[in-house]
């Protein structure tokens, strides 16, 4: 609004009022006992799972993990870690249900730490997850993929690199980007359900890099590092570097 102000005559002590405040006012009469509007908070509750990680599922519940205690301990866990058979890489998970406020544990079955991993939307609702740690104790390539319809883990190809906190960004045709995390390197989920690497696109593998699927098809790297990035995930694969911000 401009910085002009209408005041319009009303009754009692005051003569005059401006009409924003009386707007505002307004607003917060209709905001009163209304949690949609103006939020609230519930009592204090206890978890089943840290959520380290939570993802909405299309069926409005909430798919959280962490991981087992014997993830960060080695001297004991079944089943073992192949690149240290003294540990655990196993994951907590609870699916959590709003409406009710109840939890279901959905431990995955697949021999996964998913502990630190990146995730995305498929087209068809289900989740993927991409690797989860690169530690001594619990070294992880795999890729798993959480059907929401009958809270099933399938573990699917696993990728060619080991990444500790990656990002994956859905594209518009259907498949996933898998960028950071450690390696250099980016892999790509195609419609062929396997992973395809980017020979072509190389650079700093920081942790959970900041991309962003472009109208154009290409992925957009706005940070956390100053220099944007253009990453072209046709043939190849290529980055394009842009500015600075």
């Amino acid at each position: 609004m401009s910085d002009r102000q209408i005041y319009l005559p009303i009754q009692g002590p005051e003569s005059l009022r401006s009409a924003d405040a009386i707007a505002a006012e307004n607003v917060q009469a209709a905001s009163v006992d209304r949690p949609n509007v103006v939020g609230e908070w519930s009592g204090v509750y206890d978890w089943p799972v840290l959520a380290v990680h939570a993802t909405l599922l299309p069926n409005g519940k909430v798919l959280a993990w962490d991981a087992t205690p014997d993830d960060f301990d080695p001297n004991g866990g079944i089943p073992p870690n192949p690149h240290a058979p003294t540990a655990s890489n196993t994951t907590r998970a609870t699916v959590w249900d709003p409406a009710t406020n109840t939890h279901l544990s959905v431990n995955p079955d697949t021999q996964s730490d998913i502990f630190c991993a990146g995730h995305a939307f498929l087209p068809d609702g289900r989740l993927f997850i991409a690797s989860g740690d690169v530690g001594a104790l619990g070294r992880f390539e795999g890729t798993n993929i959480f059907d929401p319809a009958d809270n099933s883990w399938t573990r699917v190809q696993d990728l060619y690199a080991a990444r500790w906190y990656p990002s994956a960004v859905p594209l518009a045709n259907g498949e996933i980007v898998v960028v950071g995390g450690g390696p250099d390197t980016v892999e790509l989920w195609t419609k062929d359900n396997a992973y395809r690497v980017l020979t072509g696109a190389t650079r700093t593998g920081e942790i959970y890099p900041w991309m962003h699927a472009a109208p154009n098809g290409k992925v957009f790297y706005s940070g956390p590092f100053e220099t944007l990035y253009r990453l072209d995930t046709t043939g190849e694969g290529a980055w394009q570097q842009l500015a600075q911000r």
